[in-house]
């Protein structure tokens, strides 16, 4: 498992103890990645991940692409685990996100349904696409609120 203390060249920098970023650029993650606090995740950041690898964040995420520079987090090849986001203080914000052929989160004791899971953490996500799930669920937000507006889930 990959913790943010292992980082090296996947584009990840931690600036201070509890908040950490994905600086842009093309990051290709091949083993899961746990981040211990808030995540911000750059406009045309593209985050490629193999299959058994997936994001958790044990805090808020906030990917605020643009229009001209969405973020992508997606399959190095045909899927992978997914984006589990839980316990997050302040809400995670997704604007112009692509979230693309993820599966269900399983990994030892963890086994989550959803490709996306929100767990006492609120958010929201506009103008953004989750596509190709083969997860039981696209998305799952549990004990959240949340407001999604603009967003195609297919």
């Amino acid at each position: 498992m990959l913790f943010e203390t292992d980082l090296d060249t996947n584009g990840l920098i931690k600036l201070n103890d509890k908040y950490f970023q994905f600086k842009k650029g093309v990051w290709i993650i091949t083993k899961p990645l746990v981040i211990n606090g808030d995540l911000e995740v750059q406009p045309g950041t593209i985050i490629k991940f193999t299959r058994d690898a997936y994001l958790i964040v044990k805090g808020a995420i906030n990917s605020l692409g643009t229009k001209k520079e969405p973020i992508y987090f997606e399959p190095l090849n045909n899927s992978w685990k997914g984006i589990y986001i839980l316990n997050a203080n302040i809400v995670s914000n997704l604007d112009h996100v692509y979230v693309r052929n993820t599966a269900a989160l399983e990994d030892r004791l963890l086994r989550l349904s959803g490709g996306i899971t929100f767990y006492k953490s609120d958010v929201i996500i506009q103008n953004s696409t989750i596509d190709g799930s083969l997860a039981e669920d696209a998305i799952n937000i549990v004990e959240s609120h949340f407001e999604i507006n603009q967003t195609v889930i297919k």
